[in-house]
């Protein structure tokens, strides 16, 4: 069986997608002749983990954590350290990486690190790789971002052992629509960086063609290098659901975090027009949050006086989400109408497409619309139109009441065993031009 390298920062216990997506791939590579052996970080302070995720890997798989001077790897040895010293609360001590707000800790981090707050990660990852490739003898490189800090130890890497480099592009890098860089010599610096990177890859995998594409526009590189492999599902995942879990409401879920652009606002709103317009379904509705959600949010449905109505439940496991996920009758996607929206593909809607419920999709032109164009069963509508993600709501209702169900179009093409599938067909390819230098 022929060996593959992964260099995996986001790993669970960490409960991120870039997580889960890496997580998935190593599950299933054994079944096409790849044996997966994943570098990631050592416990860092982060807002998720999901203990029960590991318990996925296929037994004996080698996963190798790797510390870094890095500023959410050291928060977390001060926290603990403030903890075994009795000189902070749990909740004082999970704070020191959050005293400053998130977006003045990215600002501050954009000046001091390049490629992002992980570089520090890369010395320490490329010098416990060596000794792995040294003893393993492994075929390939596998690096997925971000952290783009993964791509820049893939190189490097490649550069002193030969073996062929496979990076996976979760993101855009310097072409993200909130790349942000507070000089002009941080932003040469970082296209150089990028530029080396993608240029010296053997293979290039992005989760949408929109990402790939500017890439190629920018360095211009074959198509037989590049390669698409969306996020999907694990058909898995949907026979170990929790069958207690009913709910004798019509219940509208969303998992996952907000972000900037990607945010509740106008779907509080239009849920505040549809129940004043229709009083005598307030008891008959709910709607739950899953996931990490800022405080302004559960404020903002308070002050709207939604909170006898919306539920905020906290981070849950992946389990758990798609539990909720399949027991509930609308699944909501919010993703903005800005630049991200059009390049951007969320791995939940995947997840929401095989649940088999309807979709109220607030999003605007780009990747994500026309996937649930061609897959029907979804109210679309634009995030600045209140009224018209009011009417979907409505028309969500209603079906319920009418015991009208959604039924999903063929997808798959998403599963994770068959996107792994596609992955190991790229390991092959790449693996036969290897040319690997003795160490």
């Amino acid at each position: 069986m022929k060996k593959v390298l992964m260099l995996s920062y986001f790993f669970p216990p960490l409960g991120a997608p870039g997580s889960i997506r890496t997580l998935k791939f190593a599950k299933y590579l054994t079944y096409f002749g790849w044996e997966p052996i994943i570098i990631t970080t050592k416990d860092i302070d982060f807002l998720s983990k999901d203990l029960t995720l590991a318990c996925e890997l296929p037994e004996n798989t080698m996963v190798y954590r790797v510390g870094g001077f890095e500023p959410a790897r050291i928060s977390y040895l001060i926290r603990n350290k403030l903890l075994s010293c009795n000189k902070g609360s749990s909740n004082q001590a999970s704070g020191v990486y959050k005293l400053v707000s998130r977006k003045w800790r990215n600002r501050l981090n954009s000046w001091l690190f390049i490629p992002e707050d992980k570089a520090g990660w890369i010395p320490f990852v490329v010098y416990k790789a060596l000794n792995i490739i040294k003893k393993e003898k492994p075929d390939i490189i596998f690096s997925t971002a971000t952290p783009f800090s993964s791509h820049i130890a893939g190189l490097i890497l490649k550069r002193i052992t030969g073996l062929p480099l496979v990076l996976d592009f979760r993101d855009a890098w310097t072409q993200n629509p909130y790349y942000y860089r507070p000089t002009i010599l941080h932003s040469k610096l970082e296209n150089m960086m990028e530029k080396n990177v993608v240029n010296n890859a053997d293979a290039i995998i992005s989760v949408t063609k929109p990402i790939l594409d500017a890439l190629k526009h920018k360095y211009t590189f074959s198509d037989g290098k590049s390669f698409v492999i969306t996020n999907g599902y694990d058909e898995e995942d949907f026979s170990n659901l929790n069958k207690d879990l009913k709910f004798d409401k019509f219940t509208i879920t969303y998992t996952g975090n907000f972000y900037l652009k990607r945010n509740p606002n106008s779907f509080f709103e239009a849920l505040k027009i549809f129940l004043s317009k229709n009083s005598d379904v307030r008891n008959n509705i709910q709607v739950l949050f899953l996931g990490a959600v800022n405080n302004e949010y559960v404020k903002m449905s308070q002050k709207m006086g939604l909170s006898d109505v919306v539920t905020f439940k906290g981070y849950s496991s992946h389990n758990d989400a798609i539990s909720y996920i399949c027991a509930s009758d609308m699944l909501l996607l919010i993703m903005g109408d800005g630049e991200e929206s059009k390049t951007g593909l969320t791995s939940k809607i995947f997840e929401y497409l095989r649940a088999g419920k309807s979709i109220l999709g607030i999003i605007g032109e780009g990747e994500a619309l026309n996937l649930l164009k061609e897959k029907g069963g979804a109210f679309i509508t634009k995030p600045s139109d209140v009224e018209e993600i009011a009417k979907a709501i409505e028309n969500g209702y209603y079906n319920w009441k009418r015991g009208i169900k959604f039924v999903p179009s063929d997808g798959e093409e998403f599963s994770r065993r068959a996107l792994t599938e596609k992955l190991a067909a790229i390991f092959e390819k790449v693996s036969d031009n290897g040319k690997y230098k003795s160490i």
